[in-house]
């Protein structure tokens, strides 16, 4: 759902029903029109259970690289160069379920490890076991189906359409760390200036401080990625998509 802008398509246990020569079995609808007959079983109808926009934030949120790093380290096994690969790990209680789940802008893994009997693994947690296998299973997919992107093997071999595209009405903006508004507010600065609120270096090229922003304004955190960890105490600082019509006006 979240790889498909929001919308929710119902899982399809039977792709398709032939017979022994390999045509598609039909059957005839009420209508009188003759229709696969894998189409019984796949009915129900898909739907968009949330916006373009608010998808887009979670995949964001879930390809960040950046936010791994302190955890699992620069080249962990989630990290895909050149593309986009959305990834959760995740560890029961008890250590009995390890999982992985993730997806590209070309197809969903899920990747559960664990013990038969239930016994809880022996230190091992989600990214240490399913996550590795998540990441076998997603390049073999990848060279295999000629996914696009970069070429896991040849860097220089680029297709276009490895990440995912980011929907209308959304924008790129600083917002404090503290307390996930405006980057002035709450500092002891009353205006946000790029010498003492910097923007992260990765991302200066793809934002601009404005130089006509209110002091009475309010900018609402919805989703957080790239931290600023250079900048630390009340003045760190955040990259963070925002619905366009969200962002405050000169008062």
């Amino acid at each position: 759902t979240f790889a498909n802008d929001g919308y929710h398509q119902p899982s399809r246990t039977i792709l398709a029903i032939t017979d022994a020569l390999g045509s598609t079995v039909m059957y005839q609808d009420s209508t009188g029109a003759k229709v696969p007959l894998s189409n019984v079983f796949n009915s129900e109808q898909g739907s968009q259970v949330m916006s373009p926009q608010a998808a887009y934030m979670v995949t964001s949120i879930l390809t960040n690289n950046n936010a791994r790093v302190a955890d699992f380290g620069p080249h962990n096994p989630l990290y895909f160069p050149g593309r986009d690969v959305a990834a959760k790990t995740g560890t029961s209680q008890d250590v009995k379920d390890i999982v992985t789940m993730g997806y590209s802008p070309w197809m969903a893994l899920g990747i559960w490890a664990g013990n038969a009997d239930s016994e809880g693994m022996d230190k091992v947690i989600g990214i240490a076991g399913a996550g590795f296998i998540f990441h076998d299973v997603m390049a073999f997919a990848i060279a295999h189906y000629h996914f696009p992107g970069t070429d896991q093997t040849d860097p220089t071999n680029v297709k276009p359409g490895g990440f995912f595209a980011v929907p209308p009405g959304l924008t790129r903006v600083v917002v404090n760390c503290s307390t996930g508004l405006a980057p002035y507010q709450g500092n002891a600065n009353p205006v946000c200036n790029p010498t003492s609120n910097p923007v992260p270096v990765m991302m200066s090229g793809e934002f601009t401080l404005s130089s006509n922003l209110s002091s009475k304004a309010t900018w609402t955190c919805i989703a957080f990625g790239c931290l600023n960890q250079g900048v630390g105490g009340p003045n760190a600082q955040d990259i963070t998509w925002m619905m366009s019509n969200l962002i405050p006006q000169t008062s």
